[in-house]
């Protein structure tokens, strides 16, 4: 299993299946597809709120990948496919200044990518 941190903005809470602590949440990705992730809750159930499983509620989850099939209700109701997170934490996304994350997330990325760079330019002076 992958650790995975989710925010779901813009997306949000479509549905919680109270039998299998399930939350459906699905929204735009940035590749302009609609994304769609179930997320098991069953390890997070005494910290969760009701305002935290309405419909259009705003998340942040963390937790695994998992690859097990969703429950059978969920995606008879759902259809299938997605991606399936066990969460280990939950909470509302309201606390998460989301221009902030992304500036932050975007300054990660163009590091990364020039660390990258840098590391290729030195290996290839090294061994040529």
């Amino acid at each position: 299993m992958a650790s995975i941190f989710l925010t779901t903005s813009p997306s949000s809470v479509d549905h919680y299946d109270t039998k299998t602590a399930t939350l459906v949440v699905s929204g735009r990705h940035p590749q302009h597809a609609t994304l769609r992730v179930l997320i098991d809750a069953t390890l997070v159930l005494e910290s969760l709120s009701s305002t935290t499983t309405q419909t259009g509620a705003r998340l942040n989850v963390i937790g695994s990948r998992c690859f097990p099939p969703a429950p059978r209700t969920v995606a008879e109701h759902f259809g299938r496919g997605g991606i399936r997170v066990q969460a280990v934490t939950v909470w509302p996304a309201d606390t998460v200044k989301d221009e902030t994350y992304r500036e932050a997330l975007s300054a990660r990325r163009t590091a990364m990518a020039l660390m990258k760079d840098a590391r290729a330019a030195f290996f290839e002076q090294q061994f040529t």
